[in-house]
C-alpha cells in the first residue's frame, strides 16, 4: 500500500490542484473522520475489513487492492487491482529460463483478505504444469512473532523433503524472507539449491537480504496512479464505469537470490550465459554456436531438448526485457532503445514489445512510467 499511496500522490503532484488527506491508520477513530470528513472523492482500500463501510459516502469513490479481501464484483465502484496470474507467469518464466527442473510455491492458509495468495498459487502451479513440469504447493499461516521459530523448523523441513536445486516463488517479500531464514536454517544454500523469487520489490528489503532477493514489481504504483486518475475523471463529471481493471506487473527485478543457471548440460548453460551477455547485440545462432564450440544444428537441437524452447527466442525475450526497462527508467526515444536493445528498427521493436505486453512501447511507457515520474506541476493528459 505505500508504493499505492506514491503513485496517487504522484497523480495528486502532476494534477497540481489536489489536496490529499491520509488518515494515520485503520483504527476506528480514523475511519470515523473518513466518515464524518466532507471530500470531494475517496480512494479506498478494501483489503482492509473498514472499507465496505465507506460506500456510504456520497462521493466518487475508487477501490484498490490486491483483488480480493472485502471487494466484491457487484459494488457499483471502479476498483483498481493486481493481475495476480500475470505476476504469477513472470516468475514461473523466470525460474524456467534459468533452467531449474523442479518447483514449489510458498503462501498463506486461506483467509478473507489473502486471496490473491491462492491465486497466485493456482496460476504458478498451472504455468510450471504448462511446462511439462510439477510444482509443490505449501501454504501456512501468518505467523506471529511468538511462534516463529515453530514455523521457521516447518519450513526447512519442507524444502528439505523437496528435489533440489529448486525454483520457488513465495506469495510476496515478506513469505520470501522466512524462505530465505528457513534455508539458512536447513543449511541449503541461496540460490545454488533453493532459488527464490519474491513479490512487491520493496527495495528496502530486497536489497539488503542475504542474498538480495529477486522480485517482481507488480505495478503497485501505477494502481495509484490509475485509482487517482479514474477518481478524478468522476469528480469532473465524467462517467466512470463500475468494475475491475487489473494492472499488469512491471517486470521482475533479478537479484543474488535467483543469479544462477539451473541447467546440467554445460555447454547449454555456457550458451544462456553468452546469450545473456551479448544479445542486445546483432547475434544469431551462429554467434552463440561459434562462442560455445558447437555447430549450429548441434546446439538448435541440444537448447531445444534442454530448455524446451529455441535460440532465437531466448535473444528475442531478452531484447524484450531490455527494451521494457529502458521504456520506464529512461527518456530516450525510441530509436535510442531500439539500438540499446537489439532490434535493428523501431518497427521491429514495437511489434516485439506489443506482442509481449499488448501495448505499443508508447502505450507501455505512458502507462508503468507515468506512476513513477517526477512532478511537473502539469495536468496529467487523459
Amino acid at each position: 500500500m505505500r508504493k499505492v499511496v506514491s503513485g496517487v500522490m504522484a497523480f495528486a503532484h502532476q494534477c497540481g490542484n489536489w489536496n490529499v488527506f491520509l488518515p494515520e491508520s485503520n483504527s476506528g477513530s480514523s475511519l470515523d473522520c473518513m466518515l464524518a470528513g466532507r471530500w470531494d472523492g475517496v480512494i479506498v482500500g478494501f483489503d482492509d475489513p473498514h472499507g465496505p463501510e465507506l460506500l456510504g459516502l456520497s462521493v466518487p469513490l475508487v477501490g484498490v487492492g490486491g483483488g480480493y479481501g472485502w471487494f466484491r464484483p457487484d459494488m457499483e465502484i471502479p476498483y483498481v487491482g493486481t493481475d495476480n496470474t500475470a505476476v504469477s507467469q513472470l516468475a514461473a518464466d523466470h525460474l524456467l529460463e534459468r533452467g531449474f527442473v523442479h518447483f514449489a510455491y510458498c503462501g498463506y492458509s486461506p483467509t478473507p483478505v489473502n486471496g490473491c495468495s491462492r491465486k497466485r498459487a493456482d496460476a504458478f502451479h498451472d504455468a510450471i504444469l504448462r511446462a511439462g513440469r510439477s510444482c509443490a504447493v505449501h501454504n501456512v499461516p501468518n505467523t506471529a512473532s511468538d511462534t516463529w521459530e515453530s514455523l521457521r523448523d516447518a519450513l526447512a523441513r519442507w524444502l528439505l523433503s523437496l528435489p533440489r536445486p529448486l525454483g520457488l516463488m513465495a506469495c510476496n517479500d515478506a513469505r520470501a524472507l522466512q524462505i530465505l531464514e528457513a534455508c539458512r536454517m536447513a543449511g541449503l544454500r541461496v540460490p545454488e539449491d533453493v532459488a527464490v523469487v519474491g513479490v512487491d520489490n520493496e527495495e528496502a528489503v530486497c536489497s539488503f537480504t542475504d542474498p538480495p532477493l529477486t522480485s517482481i514489481d507488480q505495478g503497485s504504483q501505477q494502481t495509484g496512479y490509475e485509482a487517482a486518475l479514474l477518481l478524478d475523471q468522476w469528480m469532473d463529471g465524467e462517467t466512470v464505469a463500475p468494475g475491475k481493471r487489473s494492472v499488469s506487473p512491471v517486470g521482475i527485478v533479478v537479484r543474488g537470490s535467483t543469479e544462477i543457471l539451473a541447467v546440467g548440460d554445460r555447454d547449454v548453460a555456457d550458451a544462456l550465459r553468452f546469450i545473456r551477455e551479448h544479445a542486445c547485440r546483432p547475434i544469431g545462432l551462429d554467434d552463440v554456436g561459434s562462442a560455445t564450440g558447437m555447430t549450429s544444428a548441434t546446439l538448435r537441437r541440444r537448447f531445444k531438448a534442454v530448455l524446451g524452447r529455441t535460440v532465437h527466442s531466448e535473444i528475442q525475450r531478452i531484447r524484450i526485457e531490455r527494451a521494457k526497462r529502458l521504456l520506464v527508467s529512461s527518456d530516450w526515444s525510441f530509436r535510442q532503445i531500439a539500438r540499446e536493445s537489439g532490434f535493428c528498427s523501431v518497427q521491429h521493436m514495437s511489434t516485439r514489445v506489443r506482442q509481449a505486453t499488448g501495448h505499443t512501447p508508447r502505450e507501455y511507457r505512458q502507462r508503468y512510467a507515468a506512476a513513477t515520474s517526477q512532478p511537473t506541476g502539469e495536468r496529467p493528459t487523459r
